[in-house]
């Protein structure tokens, strides 16, 4: 039952996304929340985000108008036809409002008033947000990620400077806000142990068995992580990988990779179960929920050493870390987990013991009491 003591929560999405994607997903997990708690929850997408500032020329100028105009005639049928933005893979459990504006700024205004809270979930929503003059205390960037993609530094720490509540998920996102002056709150992601279980003992399973998830975005590393793999499996020739994906099957995949597309939880559960070992090369991770979900799954971890895999990864306590890049140094971490049984079943298993701290019920409290206060 919706409470209506309670603050308006507003979480300011980019867009829908078709498939699952792992910001989206913690976004999803909080509103939910909120939505549970009796708090009145909307999640806010928009069909055109103003994002940062950049100076264009007279070119420039003219073809982003006209992208808009487009973007407004888009808008306007999609309304009409009732086909605005919501999700369609995350199942919500609470009375979630789904919404889709033209522009945040103007919408979130007509919204705002006492009971209203803010969030930006995203860079280009955080400046939208900042955009709409609403007092600091009602207005959050939720930070995930340094979105550096495709864009300068100086532009994320531009963001970072916005008269908006920062909270962050990673302590090496603290340490970049803080880089400018800018304090955040620290509320590290939870994880699901309902969905996510370790079935199968750790010390029974078939050590050559290797999960990984494969991504067509260059920062996670997939080519680097098969790389290496590929030096694994001149030593190791009874080496088998269980890779995942929510793309389509790569073309010449060798047939000592196992491929499944979009698996359900089941199937989810039982690639991390089956597998020993799970490898990625990611070159940077906000968090890294894939390392997390395997850790819990019992999986001993061999990762590259980013900072969203640090909140996890102890080296050589609950994972093996190697550089970024640094293909031979992950080859041989998978070498050593796969020749030394001793190793592996003592790292997956303390891994699974220090992943249970991450819980969810533990930041829904946090970011309740950070709206609340």
């Amino acid at each position: 039952m919706v409470n209506h003591n309670y603050k308006n929560i507003y979480f300011l999405l980019p867009r829908a996304r078709k498939s699952p994607a792992g910001g989206h997903k913690v976004v999803y997990e909080y509103a939910n929340y909120f939505a549970r708690q009796g708090y009145p929850t909307v999640i806010l997408y928009a069909a055109y985000v103003k994002g940062y500032r950049v100076n264009r020329n007279i070119l420039r100028r003219i073809r982003h108008y006209g992208y808009v105009c487009y973007l407004w005639l888009d808008y306007v049928i999609r309304l009409l036809l009732g086909k605005l933005q919501k999700n369609s893979w995350f199942k919500f459990d609470g009375p979630i409002t789904e919404t889709e504006c033209f522009c945040y700024t103007p919408y979130i205004r007509k919204l705002a008033n006492k009971n209203s809270v803010f969030i930006a979930t995203a860079l280009k929503t955080s400046f939208d947000l900042s955009d709409a003059g609403i007092t600091k205390d009602r207005c959050f960037y939720f930070i995930q990620d340094f979105e550096s993609w495709g864009i300068p530094d100086g532009v994320v720490y531009d963001s970072f400077r916005l008269p908006l509540r920062k909270i962050t998920i990673s302590q090496w996102l603290v340490d970049r806000i803080n880089s400018v002056g800018q304090g955040a709150i620290l509320i590290p992601n939870g994880f699901d142990f309902n969905y996510f279980k370790k079935h199968l003992p750790i010390h029974s399973r078939r050590k050559y068995e290797v999960a990984m998830l494969y991504h067509l975005d260059d920062r996670k590393g997939c080519s680097d992580a098969i790389a290496a793999l590929n030096i694994v499996k001149r030593q190791i020739p009874k080496l088998h990988i269980n890779m995942f994906s929510v793309e389509q099957m790569p073309i010449d995949l060798p047939e000592w990779i196992s491929f499944y597309c979009r698996p359900d939880k089941e199937l989810l559960n039982q690639i991390y179960n089956s597998s020993a070992i799970y490898v990625s090369a990611s070159k940077s991770e906000g968090f890294g929920l894939t390392v997390g979900e395997a850790m819990i799954c019992g999986c001993a971890v061999a990762c590259t050493d980013t900072g969203g895999f640090r909140m996890m990864v102890k080296e050589g306590e609950t994972g093996l870390l190697s550089a970024v890049g640094d293909i031979r140094a992950l080859a041989n971490n998978v070498i050593k987990l796969v020749l030394d049984d001793g190793l592996r079943i003592q790292i997956a298993e303390s891994g699974n013991e220090y992943i249970q701290r991450f819980t969810w019920g533990a930041s829904f409290k946090m970011l309740e009491t950070c709206i609340n206060e």
